[in-house]
């Protein structure tokens, strides 16, 4: 204990990096007035940070130990009972406040812009994962995954579990190319997971985690919860898709168990993981997945297929050119909206390609793209007739993420690369205030442009 907390800090640890950057906010001679102050107010703020995060790993420490006293930036309003619960650290300032949605929008001396409100959901996870409450999730998962997830019971259930984490973790490595859908894969993965969880508990209360349900005994029991889940009944599903889906999760999570089995060295684990992967493998399939598999296929049975006239596309096809035959300049952040529109539009058209294909095209995949032919491919020119060199010449062809990460071409016609080089031009991108934005066809701000959203509105 000192009496001058910040005199003592500048001195002893002097060398650390905060104590550096306040050593420099040290009122010098040459100052006028106006600089005094903000130095005074600037020191008084990150010394405040400081006790607060010194606050925060004593609760920490109280937290671990189960013993001790929580200190608090404000004393509760009201004398009574406080549910410890209720309160959490600040991401950015390490307050323990209560309400951390006022706190960061109006209270919070930690954040730099103040015009950003944030909203409750990210303010309250953001506190848990200070708290260390998501400790075996990874940072993907926490970032990403966890502030798109509903704040509900079924969210509660697949963050507090241990497997239903340990597979979310296991989607989003494998999917973690694919930085446009792979939160929502690990979210959707967790989520259904936790429902069967959810009905598990309904048949058998006095098992809580999942790994209390991967055993042999309980295989019965995870066959009709998982019936249940998709709405099933003795001939029929509801949802079929998700009850073929969730047989390999259940797989994988039981893959999760023995793993986690083997490198604790816990015999009894591994062996009721084995033997419930054995039973997946021997009577799931006429369990579950020859039922769904039939209902799948009876559905689509009589399924009418919509496909567009040949006159229609062919109409959209003629307006969309000439609506990009008139933009020769962007002068303004509707102009941008626009060509990006007509563009994307375009090129779906054009190649039938799917359209999260195209959103997710990236502005440095499309300026570092192989603009010269190659030197080999000039022999078989020959073999090539004067239309298909014709073609060559004329289009552009850029290699994009397809689906289970496969390459797919996207031929660009000559009418939208000059719309295509105003896009990813530098100047336009920062007069419509999208040079942040990673993808080619952005939104406001750092967001992509949802092709689906609008395509139906562009014939008009």
């Amino acid at each position: 204990m000192v009496c001058k907390p910040t005199a003592h800090m500048c001195a002893v640890h002097k060398d650390q990096k905060e104590i550096i950057s306040l050593t420099h906010l040290m009122r010098a001679e040459c100052d006028n007035e106006t600089t005094r102050e903000q130095k005074v107010k600037e020191r008084q703020r990150q010394v405040n940070i400081l006790r607060n995060k010194g606050n925060h790993m004593h609760n920490l420490r109280v937290l671990e130990a189960n013993e001790g006293e929580i200190i608090l930036s404000r004393r509760p309003a009201a004398p009574g009972t406080v549910y410890l619960d209720s309160y959490g650290p600040c991401k950015h300032c390490y307050a323990w406040c209560c309400d951390m949605t006022k706190h960061q929008n109006y209270r919070c001396i930690g954040m730099i812009d103040k015009t950003t409100k944030v909203s409750k959901r990210c303010a309250e996870l953001q506190s848990d994962i200070l708290k260390g409450r998501y400790s075996d999730a990874s940072q993907l998962l926490k970032d990403e995954v966890y502030p798109r997830m509903l704040n509900d019971e079924v969210t509660q259930i697949a963050t507090s579990d241990p497997i239903i984490v340990e597979l979310g973790n296991s989607w989003i490595r494998k999917s973690r190319k694919n930085k446009l859908r792979r939160a929502n894969y690990a979210s959707t993965k967790m989520r259904t997971a936790a429902r069967l969880l959810k009905t598990l508990r309904r048949f058998d209360s006095t098992h809580v985690n999942m790994t209390d349900f991967l055993v042999p005994a309980k295989f019965e029991m995870v066959v009709s919860a998982t019936v249940k889940t998709c709405g099933g009944t003795e001939d029929s599903f509801s949802h079929p898709c998700t009850a073929i889906k969730l047989g390999h999760d259940i797989q994988r999570m039981t893959d999760i168990k023995e793993t986690k089995a083997l490198m604790d060295g816990n015999k009894q684990q591994q062996v009721n993981a084995e033997n419930f992967n054995k039973l997946m493998r021997k009577n799931w399939h006429e369990h579950i997945t020859s039922l769904a598999n039939a209902v799948i296929t009876e559905r689509n049975f009589n399924k009418l297929v919509l496909l567009p006239k040949p006159d229609d596309l062919k109409k959209l096809s003629d307006h969309i050119q000439g609506e990009i035959g008139k933009m020769d300049v962007i002068k303004d952040k509707s102009d941008f909206r626009r060509a990006v529109e007509l563009v994307e539009a375009r090129l779906l058209t054009y190649n039938k390609r799917r359209p999260g294909e195209l959103e997710a095209i990236s502005l440095q995949h499309y300026t570092n793209r192989p603009e010269e032919e190659e030197d080999h491919l000039e022999e078989f020119r020959a073999d090539l007739t004067d239309l298909e060199k014709q073609l060559v010449r004329s289009h552009e062809v850029l290699t994009v993420r397809g689906k289970r990460g496969r390459p797919v071409p996207v031929l660009i016609p000559p009418d939208v690369c000059h719309l295509l080089k105003l896009i990813s031009d530098e100047d336009v991108r920062r007069m419509a205030d999208v040079q942040g934005s990673p993808y080619l066809f952005p939104n406001y701000g750092k967001r992509l442009k949802k092709l689906r959203s609008y395509l139906p509105q562009i014939y008009c």
